[in-house]
Formats: structure tokens, sequence, C-alpha cells
């Protein structure tokens, strides 16, 4: 995946001097209408490119907002990695039950091909 990181970072160098003068609430916001696409997509290619979309919202907020390399980015997963969700699975699954994430009848067929070259 370290490929695909970087063209997703070099994709966006264009906009630095544009994004780095934005505010955080930018970046929520943002973030906030990238969840709506999602929740009204029809498509399950729709939904993957709008989910693409809200992971590159949350690197660009860490890159251009809090000045984090690509270097800084990775270590910083490795640990929430192994320090959140290794062997805590079930623990973070109860903490949001709340949220009605046992629902799964709305999810669609998470294992059918998704067409990555079509606009979504």
């Amino acid at each position: 995946m370290d490929r695909e990181c970087q063209l997703l970072w070099d994709a966006w160098t264009p906009a630095k001097p544009w994004a780095t003068t934005q505010a955080l609430p930018y970046f929520v916001e943002v973030a906030r209408d990238q969840l709506d696409e999602i929740e009204g997509a029809e498509e399950l290619s729709s939904v993957v490119h709008e989910w693409i979309d809200l992971i590159a919202v949350a690197i660009n907020a860490l890159r251009f907002y809090h000045g984090m390399t690509p270097g800084k980015i990775e270590a910083a997963l490795e640990l929430r990695i192994r320090t959140r969700y290794q062997g805590q699975t079930d623990q973070i699954r109860r903490k949001y039950a709340a949220h009605g994430g046992d629902v799964a009848d709305e999810r669609g067929d998470a294992g059918g091909d998704v067409a990555v070259g079509e606009e979504g």
C-alpha cells in the first residue's frame, strides 16, 4: 500500500499553498460532507470512492493542518494499531455498540467487485 499512499500524497501536493492556510474546522466540515456522500451513495463503487475521499481528507488534515510527514503518519498508524486495535477489537466494538454497530442489514455486498476506474 505504500505506493498508493505516495500517489495520494503526490496528487494533493499542488494544493499545499492553499491547504496550509485552512483552519481545522475546514477539514472537519469536509469530512462531514464526505460522510453525507457515503450515506447517500447507492452503488458500492460510489461508497468505496467516498470512503477513499474521506481517508484523503484525514491524511490532508494531518499533512496540511498538523504538519505531519508520510513517515510520521506511518509511525503513528503503526503505534495506534499496536496500542489500540491489536487484541482489542471486541472491546472497541462493545464501546460503540450503542451506535448500532451490530446492525448489518444496511451494508450490502462487501465481497463484490468494485469498478475502481469509474467515477463515484
